[in-house]
Protein backbone atom coordinates (compact mmCIF):
# COMPACT_ATOMS: atom_id res chain seq x y z
CA UNK A 1 0.00 0.00 0.00
CA UNK A 2 1.47 3.84 -0.75
CA UNK A 3 0.21 5.37 2.10
CA UNK A 4 0.72 8.76 0.16
CA UNK A 5 -1.40 7.74 -2.54
CA UNK A 6 -5.19 9.21 -2.57
CA UNK A 7 -7.93 8.69 -4.29
CA UNK A 8 -9.59 11.27 -6.07
CA UNK A 9 -13.44 10.62 -7.33
CA UNK A 10 -15.00 13.36 -9.57
CA UNK A 11 -19.04 12.91 -9.01
CA UNK A 12 -20.06 17.02 -9.13
CA UNK A 13 -21.61 16.76 -12.83
CA UNK A 14 -25.24 16.84 -13.29
CA UNK A 15 -26.30 13.13 -15.57
CA UNK A 16 -27.05 16.15 -18.65
CA UNK A 17 -26.64 13.08 -20.74
CA UNK A 18 -29.35 10.88 -18.78
CA UNK A 19 -32.51 12.95 -19.33
CA UNK A 20 -35.33 12.42 -16.53
CA UNK A 21 -32.81 10.95 -13.87
CA UNK A 22 -33.90 11.88 -10.68
CA UNK A 23 -30.79 10.87 -8.49
CA UNK A 24 -26.96 10.43 -8.68
CA UNK A 25 -25.89 9.35 -12.02
CA UNK A 26 -22.60 7.38 -10.20
CA UNK A 27 -25.43 5.45 -7.89
CA UNK A 28 -26.89 3.64 -10.88
CA UNK A 29 -27.12 -0.31 -10.58
CA UNK A 30 -25.23 -2.36 -12.80
CA UNK A 31 -24.98 -5.81 -11.99
CA UNK A 32 -25.09 -7.21 -8.19
CA UNK A 33 -23.31 -7.95 -4.85
CA UNK A 34 -23.21 -11.47 -3.54
CA UNK A 35 -22.61 -11.42 0.38
CA UNK A 36 -23.26 -12.02 3.55
CA UNK A 37 -26.86 -10.66 3.39
CA UNK A 38 -27.54 -11.74 0.08
CA UNK A 39 -27.68 -10.43 -3.30
CA UNK A 40 -27.62 -6.52 -3.53
CA UNK A 41 -27.90 -4.28 -6.60
CA UNK A 42 -24.00 -2.70 -7.26
CA UNK A 43 -23.47 1.24 -7.84
CA UNK A 44 -21.63 1.85 -10.81
CA UNK A 45 -19.31 3.75 -8.57
CA UNK A 46 -18.64 0.93 -6.33
CA UNK A 47 -16.26 -0.73 -9.57
CA UNK A 48 -14.32 2.36 -9.39
CA UNK A 49 -13.68 1.74 -5.65
CA UNK A 50 -12.76 -2.04 -6.25
CA UNK A 51 -10.14 -0.52 -8.82
CA UNK A 52 -8.96 1.86 -6.35
CA UNK A 53 -8.75 -0.65 -2.94
CA UNK A 54 -7.04 -3.29 -5.62
CA UNK A 55 -4.59 -0.45 -6.10
CA UNK A 56 -3.91 -0.52 -1.92
CA UNK A 57 -5.68 3.01 -1.75
CA UNK A 58 -7.33 3.69 1.43
CA UNK A 59 -8.00 7.43 1.19
CA UNK A 60 -10.45 9.22 -0.77
CA UNK A 61 -11.72 12.22 -1.69
CA UNK A 62 -15.09 12.32 -3.70
CA UNK A 63 -16.30 15.82 -4.84
CA UNK A 64 -19.80 16.36 -5.03
CA UNK A 65 -22.20 19.58 -6.26
CA UNK A 66 -24.76 20.75 -3.56
CA UNK A 67 -27.83 18.67 -3.47
CA UNK A 68 -26.36 15.56 -4.34
CA UNK A 69 -26.61 13.76 -0.68
CA UNK A 70 -27.77 10.74 -1.48
CA UNK A 71 -23.24 10.00 -2.75
CA UNK A 72 -22.64 10.82 0.85
CA UNK A 73 -25.28 8.71 2.55
CA UNK A 74 -24.49 5.53 0.41
CA UNK A 75 -20.89 5.59 0.88
CA UNK A 76 -20.73 8.07 4.88
CA UNK A 77 -17.12 7.96 5.75
CA UNK A 78 -16.27 4.75 4.16
CA UNK A 79 -16.39 2.46 6.94
CA UNK A 80 -17.17 -1.17 6.58
CA UNK A 81 -15.45 -0.11 2.60
CA UNK A 82 -11.76 -0.01 3.48
CA UNK A 83 -11.34 3.45 2.75
CA UNK A 84 -11.64 7.05 4.41
CA UNK A 85 -13.48 9.08 2.69
CA UNK A 86 -13.95 13.09 2.76
CA UNK A 87 -16.15 15.04 0.64
CA UNK A 88 -15.61 17.92 -1.07
CA UNK A 89 -18.07 20.42 -2.47
CA UNK A 90 -17.86 22.03 -5.79
CA UNK A 91 -20.50 24.63 -5.61
CA UNK A 92 -21.13 25.30 -9.54
CA UNK A 93 -20.25 22.09 -11.29
CA UNK A 94 -18.02 24.00 -14.04
CA UNK A 95 -16.23 20.55 -15.61
CA UNK A 96 -13.82 17.71 -14.16
CA UNK A 97 -10.90 19.84 -14.54
CA UNK A 98 -12.18 22.38 -11.94
CA UNK A 99 -13.62 19.33 -9.86
CA UNK A 100 -10.47 18.30 -9.17
CA UNK A 101 -8.58 21.20 -8.19
CA UNK A 102 -11.44 21.84 -6.00
CA UNK A 103 -9.90 18.88 -3.85
CA UNK A 104 -6.28 20.75 -3.91
CA UNK A 105 -5.68 21.31 -0.56
CA UNK A 106 -6.77 17.89 0.84
CA UNK A 107 -4.50 16.59 -1.77
CA UNK A 108 -0.49 17.78 -0.52
CA UNK A 109 2.22 15.77 -1.90
CA UNK A 110 -0.38 12.87 -2.90
CA UNK A 111 0.22 10.76 -5.92
CA UNK A 112 -3.13 10.97 -7.03
CA UNK A 113 -5.45 7.90 -8.53
CA UNK A 114 -8.37 9.41 -10.59
CA UNK A 115 -11.10 7.74 -12.30
CA UNK A 116 -14.66 8.74 -13.47
CA UNK A 117 -17.14 7.27 -11.06
CA UNK A 118 -19.97 6.68 -13.60
CA UNK A 119 -17.80 4.01 -15.94
CA UNK A 120 -16.67 1.05 -15.71
CA UNK A 121 -13.33 -0.60 -16.73
CA UNK A 122 -11.47 -3.81 -16.58
CA UNK A 123 -8.98 -5.01 -15.58
CA UNK A 124 -9.64 -4.36 -12.44
CA UNK A 125 -6.25 -3.95 -11.52
CA UNK A 126 -5.91 -1.53 -13.84
CA UNK A 127 -5.11 1.36 -11.11
CA UNK A 128 -2.79 -0.77 -10.09
CA UNK A 129 -1.30 -1.19 -12.75
CA UNK A 130 -1.01 2.36 -13.66
CA UNK A 131 0.59 3.06 -10.41
CA UNK A 132 3.29 0.83 -10.83
CA UNK A 133 3.89 2.37 -14.46
CA UNK A 134 3.67 5.78 -13.48
CA UNK A 135 6.34 5.12 -10.52
CA UNK A 136 8.96 3.26 -12.77
CA UNK A 137 8.34 5.46 -15.92
CA UNK A 138 9.06 8.53 -13.31
CA UNK A 139 6.54 10.02 -14.86
CA UNK A 140 4.75 13.00 -13.68
CA UNK A 141 0.80 11.96 -15.30
CA UNK A 142 0.19 8.49 -16.42
CA UNK A 143 -2.80 7.74 -18.80
CA UNK A 144 -4.78 4.74 -18.67
CA UNK A 145 -5.65 4.09 -22.37
CA UNK A 146 -8.38 1.70 -23.60
CA UNK A 147 -9.97 0.37 -26.91
CA UNK A 148 -13.28 1.94 -27.75
CA UNK A 149 -15.46 2.34 -30.70
CA UNK A 150 -16.77 5.76 -29.64
CA UNK A 151 -13.48 7.78 -29.53
CA UNK A 152 -15.97 10.65 -30.77
CA UNK A 153 -17.84 11.04 -27.30
CA UNK A 154 -14.41 10.14 -25.66
CA UNK A 155 -10.70 10.92 -25.17
CA UNK A 156 -8.65 9.39 -27.54
CA UNK A 157 -4.89 9.87 -27.07
CA UNK A 158 -2.06 9.97 -29.72
CA UNK A 159 1.47 8.07 -28.40
CA UNK A 160 4.56 6.68 -29.77
CA UNK A 161 6.38 3.28 -29.61
CA UNK A 162 7.51 4.36 -26.20
CA UNK A 163 4.50 5.51 -24.51
CA UNK A 164 4.99 9.07 -24.55
CA UNK A 165 2.02 11.00 -25.15
CA UNK A 166 2.07 13.70 -28.05
CA UNK A 167 -1.69 14.56 -27.95
CA UNK A 168 -4.69 14.18 -26.51
CA UNK A 169 -8.11 14.94 -27.90
CA UNK A 170 -11.37 15.41 -26.37
CA UNK A 171 -14.68 14.60 -28.06
CA UNK A 172 -13.09 15.39 -31.87
CA UNK A 173 -15.55 15.10 -34.66
CA UNK A 174 -13.92 12.97 -36.74
CA UNK A 175 -11.16 10.54 -35.28
CA UNK A 176 -8.96 6.95 -36.22
CA UNK A 177 -7.60 6.69 -33.10
CA UNK A 178 -9.87 4.09 -31.34
CA UNK A 179 -8.80 4.76 -27.78
CA UNK A 180 -9.53 6.51 -25.46
CA UNK A 181 -8.06 7.49 -21.46
CA UNK A 182 -10.18 6.48 -18.92
CA UNK A 183 -7.77 6.48 -15.57
CA UNK A 184 -4.85 8.50 -14.20
CA UNK A 185 -2.48 8.70 -11.72
CA UNK A 186 -0.40 12.01 -11.15
CA UNK A 187 2.08 13.36 -8.91
CA UNK A 188 2.84 16.97 -6.88
CA UNK A 189 4.32 18.47 -10.41
CA UNK A 190 0.72 17.89 -12.53
CA UNK A 191 -1.48 18.99 -9.10
CA UNK A 192 0.33 22.56 -8.86
CA UNK A 193 0.65 22.75 -12.94
CA UNK A 194 -3.61 22.48 -12.73
CA UNK A 195 -4.11 24.79 -9.54
CA UNK A 196 -1.92 26.99 -11.21
CA UNK A 197 -2.90 27.32 -14.64
CA UNK A 198 -6.58 26.76 -14.61
CA UNK A 199 -7.49 30.38 -12.87
CA UNK A 200 -6.64 31.58 -16.29
CA UNK A 201 -7.68 28.93 -18.51
CA UNK A 202 -11.05 29.28 -16.89
CA UNK A 203 -11.00 32.79 -18.45
CA UNK A 204 -11.02 31.94 -21.69
CA UNK A 205 -12.75 28.55 -21.34
CA UNK A 206 -16.16 28.13 -19.46
CA UNK A 207 -16.00 24.43 -18.87
CA UNK A 208 -12.03 23.43 -19.28
CA UNK A 209 -11.60 20.21 -19.90
CA UNK A 210 -8.97 17.95 -18.17
CA UNK A 211 -7.91 16.47 -21.76
CA UNK A 212 -6.78 20.17 -22.64
CA UNK A 213 -5.18 20.72 -19.11
CA UNK A 214 -3.47 17.28 -19.86
CA UNK A 215 -2.58 18.75 -23.81
CA UNK A 216 -1.46 21.82 -21.37
CA UNK A 217 1.09 19.73 -19.73
CA UNK A 218 2.61 17.89 -22.40
CA UNK A 219 3.07 21.41 -24.60
CA UNK A 220 4.85 22.22 -21.36
CA UNK A 221 7.26 19.51 -21.55
CA UNK A 222 5.62 17.77 -18.54
CA UNK A 223 6.57 13.64 -18.61
CA UNK A 224 3.20 12.16 -19.88
CA UNK A 225 3.21 8.62 -20.62
CA UNK A 226 0.45 6.23 -21.97
CA UNK A 227 -0.16 2.63 -20.68
CA UNK A 228 -2.38 0.64 -23.07
CA UNK A 229 -4.53 -2.06 -21.89
CA UNK A 230 -5.34 -3.41 -25.32
CA UNK A 231 -7.36 -6.35 -24.02
CA UNK A 232 -9.37 -3.73 -21.20
CA UNK A 233 -12.78 -2.77 -21.93
CA UNK A 234 -13.95 1.00 -20.74
CA UNK A 235 -17.33 2.00 -20.69
CA UNK A 236 -19.50 5.34 -19.92
CA UNK A 237 -22.51 4.69 -18.18
CA UNK A 238 -23.21 8.22 -17.76
CA UNK A 239 -24.65 7.91 -21.65
CA UNK A 240 -28.18 5.76 -21.94
CA UNK A 241 -26.37 3.61 -25.01
CA UNK A 242 -23.64 3.24 -22.19
CA UNK A 243 -26.08 2.19 -19.23
CA UNK A 244 -27.43 -0.24 -21.65
CA UNK A 245 -24.54 -1.44 -22.53
CA UNK A 246 -23.21 -2.15 -19.03
CA UNK A 247 -26.66 -4.02 -18.23
CA UNK A 248 -26.34 -6.03 -20.84
CA UNK A 249 -23.34 -7.45 -19.71
CA UNK A 250 -25.88 -8.72 -16.67
CA UNK A 251 -23.68 -11.53 -14.58
CA UNK A 252 -20.35 -10.39 -15.51
CA UNK A 253 -20.47 -7.39 -13.31
CA UNK A 254 -21.19 -9.70 -10.41
CA UNK A 255 -19.06 -9.51 -7.57
CA UNK A 256 -19.11 -10.83 -4.14
CA UNK A 257 -19.04 -8.11 -1.59
CA UNK A 258 -15.55 -7.65 0.16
Amino acid sequence: MQTSDIGIVPAAGMASRLPGLTGAKELLPVGHVNGANGCRPKAVSEYLFDALLTAGVRRVCIVVSPGKHDIVRFYGAGDGRGVRIAYVCQEVPTGMADAIDAAYPWIGDATVLMGMPDTIFRPVDALARLRTFFEREHAELALGIFPTDEPHRLGPVRFDASGTVVQVLDKPDTCHIRNTWGIACWGVSFTEFLHNELPSISRSYAEPTLGLIFQMAIDRGLRVRALPFDDGLYIDVGTEEGLCAARRAGDGWSTSSR
